[in-house]
């Protein structure tokens, strides 16, 4: 089996608002390090456990008590746009957040590493 490497990016916008890392920034850090592990793992092909949530965005689940989630675009073949995050119980508006993001992004956003 060959396995895609991805490159990961985070969106940031004109008003400096990153979604992703103010998530990631207020996360216990072993929660943090796991996730910044399952990253890893992505960029070296390992996407995981992640689907479709509609509207060019997409969920990839990390499977800790009480479910994070982390939610990207995707830009071509090997690039994911990381969008923002959330646990399972506040997922339904951190979607809405992410398709949100991802639209903006489509139209006047631009990527930082």
């Amino acid at each position: 089996m060959i396995l895609i490497k991805y490159q990961i990016l985070e969106v940031a916008y004109s008003s400096g608002t990153n979604s992703f890392r103010k998530w990631l920034n207020f996360l216990p850090a072993n929660i943090a390090a796991r996730i910044q592990a399952r990253l890893y793992a992505a960029e070296l092909g390992n996407l995981g456990d992640w689907k479709s949530i509609g509207d060019g965005v997409f969920e990839m689940r990390v499977h800790l008590s009480p479910g994070y989630r982390i939610y990207f675009g995707r830009d071509g073949k090997n690039i994911l746009l990381l969008l923002g995050g959330s646990i399972k119980r506040g997922q339904t508006r951190d979607i809405a957040k992410a398709k949100k993001h991802w639209r903006e992004f489509k139209g006047d956003g631009h990527v930082t590493t």
